[in-house]
């Protein structure tokens, strides 16, 4: 898509989930027709700053340590609602109800104060037809003072069978092998954690805080959000040097469910750390990841 067709967003706050929710149950959107790629979204946020209170309470929730900084996975917590605001939009044609977080590739390039005026911008970009369904990226890059500190790759994925010939997935998207003799440990899933994981990121999706919802959603129970899960992960994985630019990677495999134990299974493989994330005897990996460092210059956004 040309420059000229591309749809510009700015914010001066985060949208709010509720009136995304409401737009997305209520209003019209223009249809998906196969084998198109999805209108191109180039969101702004300049000068945003996160509350040093809320960062506090989504460290204590993800039992994680606070030392004044972004933790890895805060600025996708930032970012999330210009996402799914994106989506909500009436030239977006395919419903983000049906959604599903697929990846997210990180590059944290270095720490952000949690002071810092941060300027982000959201571009909703790649659009590839799977086996699975449709797959599309956002990518979000977060900078201080003119300089890229953070960014990302988030896709999401709409299945079905209607959206044109499938292509090659993203080489993004494999990850090797745990060896069988993986190190393990686990921690429980609270049952109230997800209104508690909700209070503090302000998104109430019913999968998350409704039993009932997630059962009529099509999962056994209520699940917790995947990003709460992979925070854990990362707080019970070695991760680089705070000053070392760090790359995290992440594919989501299945639901971890509300009062269910997770047991994360970690690999040391080269300068990094492989690892598995599983719910309660499901053989499964709910979640794979792989953080490591990366030299200074590499990019996942150009």
């Amino acid at each position: 898509m040309s420059p000229s067709d591309t749809i510009e967003l700015e914010y001066t706050q985060p949208p709010g989930f509720f009136a995304i929710y409401r737009r997305l149950l209520l209003g019209r959107r223009a249809k998906y027709r196969a084998g198109e790629n999805l209108p191109h979204f180039r969101a702004t946020w300049k000068g945003a700053q996160a509350e040093s209170a809320r960062v506090e309470r989504y460290c204590e929730s993800c039992s994680l340590d606070f030392d004044g900084h972004y933790p890895l996975l805060y600025p996708h917590i930032l970012t999330s609602a210009i996402h799914l605001d994106m989506m909500s939009k009436p030239q977006f044609p395919l419903s983000p109800m049906g959604a599903v977080h697929s990846r997210n590739h990180i590059i944290q390039h270095a720490p952000i104060p949690v002071e810092s005026s941060v300027d982000i911008t959201c571009e909703l970009t790649t659009t590839r037809v799977l086996k699975q369904g449709v797959e599309f990226e956002v990518c979000t890059v977060l900078e201080v003072g003119g300089k890229r500190c953070w960014e990302s790759i988030s896709a999401y994925l709409v299945r079905g069978k209607k959206f044109g010939d499938p292509v090659d997935g993203s080489p993004l998207a494999e990850l090797p092998p745990l060896a069988e003799e993986a190190d393990g440990c686990t921690w429980p899933v609270p049952k109230d954690m997800g209104w508690r994981y909700a209070k503090i990121t302000g998104d109430f999706n019913p999968i998350h805080v409704s039993r009932i919802m997630a059962k009529f959603m099509g999962f056994d129970r209520d699940l917790i959000h995947g990003m709460w899960s992979a925070a854990r992960c990362v707080g019970h994985t070695p991760t680089p040097d705070g000053e070392q630019a760090t790359q995290l990677d992440l594919i989501f495999k299945g639901p971890v469910y509300m009062e269910s134990t997770s047991t994360i299974k970690s690999q040391a493989v080269d300068k990094g750390t492989l690892f598995d994330l599983y719910c309660d005897d499901n053989p499964r990996p709910c979640i794979r990841g792989r953080i490591q460092p990366v030299a200074p210059e590499t990019q996942l956004v150009s």
